[in-house]
Protein backbone atom coordinates (compact mmCIF):
# COMPACT_ATOMS: atom_id res chain seq x y z
CA UNK A 1 0.00 0.00 0.00
CA UNK A 2 1.32 3.46 -0.88
CA UNK A 3 2.00 6.07 1.79
CA UNK A 4 -0.09 9.06 0.75
CA UNK A 5 0.12 12.42 2.57
CA UNK A 6 -2.63 13.17 5.06
CA UNK A 7 -5.51 15.26 3.80
CA UNK A 8 -5.75 18.67 5.46
CA UNK A 9 -8.27 21.49 5.52
CA UNK A 10 -6.68 24.94 5.01
CA UNK A 11 -6.91 27.23 8.05
CA UNK A 12 -7.34 24.38 10.54
CA UNK A 13 -5.18 22.72 13.16
CA UNK A 14 -5.44 19.83 15.60
CA UNK A 15 -4.55 20.27 19.25
CA UNK A 16 -4.14 17.47 21.77
CA UNK A 17 -5.52 17.73 25.30
CA UNK A 18 -4.81 15.21 28.03
CA UNK A 19 -7.44 14.44 30.63
CA UNK A 20 -6.06 13.92 34.11
CA UNK A 21 -9.33 12.28 35.16
CA UNK A 22 -9.38 9.42 32.66
CA UNK A 23 -5.68 9.50 31.64
CA UNK A 24 -6.54 9.78 27.97
CA UNK A 25 -5.63 12.16 25.14
CA UNK A 26 -8.27 13.89 23.03
CA UNK A 27 -7.80 15.57 19.65
CA UNK A 28 -9.46 18.97 19.32
CA UNK A 29 -9.92 20.27 15.76
CA UNK A 30 -9.78 24.06 15.44
CA UNK A 31 -10.68 26.21 12.43
CA UNK A 32 -9.84 29.90 12.61
CA UNK A 33 -11.53 32.54 10.43
CA UNK A 34 -9.66 33.81 7.37
CA UNK A 35 -7.67 36.89 8.34
CA UNK A 36 -7.44 35.87 12.00
CA UNK A 37 -3.64 36.16 12.08
CA UNK A 38 -3.81 39.83 10.97
CA UNK A 39 -6.28 40.76 13.73
CA UNK A 40 -6.15 38.13 16.54
CA UNK A 41 -7.58 40.45 19.22
CA UNK A 42 -10.94 40.63 17.41
CA UNK A 43 -13.64 38.39 18.85
CA UNK A 44 -15.52 35.88 16.73
CA UNK A 45 -18.54 33.63 17.30
CA UNK A 46 -17.78 30.02 18.21
CA UNK A 47 -19.28 26.81 16.83
CA UNK A 48 -18.79 23.63 18.86
CA UNK A 49 -19.17 20.42 16.88
CA UNK A 50 -19.87 17.15 18.63
CA UNK A 51 -18.57 14.07 16.81
CA UNK A 52 -16.13 16.27 14.90
CA UNK A 53 -14.33 13.25 13.45
CA UNK A 54 -17.33 12.90 11.15
CA UNK A 55 -18.65 16.45 10.73
CA UNK A 56 -15.73 18.88 11.19
CA UNK A 57 -14.84 19.26 7.50
CA UNK A 58 -18.46 19.79 6.50
CA UNK A 59 -19.03 22.43 9.20
CA UNK A 60 -15.82 24.27 8.26
CA UNK A 61 -16.95 24.40 4.62
CA UNK A 62 -20.45 25.63 5.55
CA UNK A 63 -19.19 28.30 7.94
Amino acid sequence: MANYPLATIPGTEVRTLRSAFVDQEYSISVALPFGYSENPEQTYPVIYVLDANTYFGMVVEMA
